[in-house]
């Protein structure tokens, strides 16, 4: 898990609700924040956020307490996650 402090865009789908949040971590996997999510846990939603590069990222997340762990994303935006995650972590 990468320190990462990126606003995050949550559309839980089935109540048509959506909430912003600050990140506080992500790896390739997930989405980590620092409290609570405003949805129950193992529901779906769409997650949108921005790395520093400034492209958009849209993911359909699973929704945990604290984390969204990535379902349905691009293999190429999944490919910009690891790339930063490495950079941040200084990892080859």
């Amino acid at each position: 898990m990468a320190p990462a402090r990126l606003a995050v865009e949550l559309s839980w789908a089935r109540g048509s609700k959506r909430a912003f949040r600050l990140s506080r971590a992500i790896d390739p996997e997930r989405i980590y924040f620092s409290n609570a999510l405003p949805f129950p846990a193992g529901e779906p939603a769409q997650a949108r956020f921005a790395l520093p590069d400034g492209a958009p990222i849209t993911a359909t997340v699973m929704l945990h307490e604290r984390d969204a762990e990535f379902l349905g994303i691009e293999p190429a935006e999944r490919a910009r996650i690891t790339a930063y995650f490495k950079e941040r972590l200084g990892l080859p």
